[in-house]
C-alpha cells in the first residue's frame, strides 16, 4: 500500500476476532500496530509475536477504553513505542445479549461504557491531531480508515429544509 511504511495504528479490542484480523492486515500493509486489549494478555502478546515473526512491527498495550486515564496511558505507550499515532481503529466492543426483563443497570452501563464512552475517550484523546503524520502523508488503504485528525476540518452535515 502507498504511504503505509512508518505509520502507526492503534487497534482497540485488537487481541481477538475482527480486531486481530485488522491488526494483521495493517501490519501486512506496512503499518506498525498497537494491539490494545482489556484482559486478553496472552492472546495480545501472541498476536504481536506472530506479526513480528512475519516481519511486521507490533506491540500489545493493556487499557480499558472506558477509563480516560487508561486511554491516556495507551496513547503514551504508543508514543514511547512508535513515536505517535496515525490511524485509530475503534474496534473494542461488547454485546451481552439479554431480554429487557433480564437486563439491569450494570449490564446497560457496561455496554455504554465500552461501546460508546470507549470510542469517545479515544477520539477525544486525539481530536486535534492523530500523531506525527501530516495530512499530505496520511495512509490511504484500499478501504478508507478514519483518523480523528480530520474531525475538525470535516464539514458538518446539513439538514434538508424540505423533504
Amino acid at each position: 500500500m502507498d504511504n503505509a511504511n512508518g505509520k502507526v495504528a492503534i487497534i482497540t479490542g485488537g487481541s481477538r476476532g475482527i480486531g486481530a484480523a485488522i491488526a494483521e492486515r495493517l501490519a501486512k500493509d506496512g503499518l506498525k500496530v498497537v494491539i490494545n486489549y482489556a484482559g486478553s494478555t496472552v492472546e495480545a502478546e501472541a498476536l504481536a509475536g506472530k506479526i513480528e515473526r512475519a516481519g511486521g512491527r507490533a506491540t500489545a498495550a493493556q487499557a480499558d477504553v472506558s477509563d480516560p486515564a487508561a486511554v491516556a496511558r495507551l496513547f503514551d505507550a504508543t508514543d514511547v513505542a512508535f513515536g505517535g499515532v496515525d490511524v485509530l481503529v475503534n474496534n473494542a466492543g461488547i454485546m451481552h445479549l439479554a431480554s429487557i426483563d433480564e437486563s439491569d443497570d450494570r449490564l446497560f452501563d457496561s455496554h455504554v461504557a465500552i461501546n460508546l464512552k470507549g470510542t469517545f475517550n479515544t477520539l477525544r484523546k486525539r481530536r486535534s491531531g492523530c500523531g506525527k503524520a501530516d495530512a499530505s502523508s496520511t495512509y490511504r488503504p484500499a478501504r478508507p480508515a478514519f483518523c480523528t485528525r480530520h474531525m475538525a476540518s470535516m464539514p458538518r452535515p446539513r439538514l434538508a429544509s424540505k423533504l
